[in-house]
């Protein structure tokens, strides 16, 4: 009976050592998780700490030749991802022009408002200093004021639109 409670008893200690020691496959397992999760640095040591153990498996070689190569996926998608930057970049910048074209504008408008402003102030003044103003003077600076009023809302209405049209989200599904 000792005999037997002996055997099993080395048996059972055999069964748990063969037990906590991992196997090729999970070594495997592990290290290609690690290196689609992207932590190649750490699949590379965990692939080598399999190969310390179990030097002569051929699909751990392979695994470390695979994980020792440059992933050609990860370069794609590192390319696909620059291309999205650089799309975002000149999207970025043509606003930009945009916005800068459009405060070229504003300041061209806002100088040929000022111009008028101060050519109705100088007439007016002219006019103010005879005392009187003429009907077609007026009508005249009624024309140019609402000539301005009406450049001032159409480019209003411009910007609307542009902001309108930004703001549409382009779905790549």
């Amino acid at each position: 009976m000792k005999q037997i409670l002996t055997i099993l008893t080395c048996v059972c200690a055999l069964h748990l050592s063969a037990a906590a020691q991992k196997t090729v496959q999970d070594y495997v397992n592990e290290t290609s998780k690690l290196y689609v999760d992207g932590k190649s640095h750490e699949a590379k040591r965990m692939v080598n700490r399999a190969l310390e153990v179990y030097e002569n498996d051929t699909t751990l070689q392979r695994l470390k030749m695979i994980i020792a190569k440059p992933n050609e996926n990860n370069q794609k998608q590192n390319d696909k991802s620059k291309d999205k930057n650089e799309q975002n970049q000149d999207r970025q910048n043509d606003q930009n022009k945009q916005n800068q074209d459009n405060s070229d504008k504003d300041k061209q408008q806002q100088q040929q408002q000022q111009n008028q402003q101060q050519q109705n102030n100088n007439s007016q003044q002219e006019h103010n200093d005879k005392g009187k103003i003429s009907e077609t003077e007026a009508e005249m600076i009624l024309r140019a004021l609402e000539q301005s009023e009406k450049e001032v809302q159409q480019r209003l209405m411009e910007r609307k639109n542009e902001d309108l049209k930004q703001r549409t989200i382009d779905k790549n599904w």
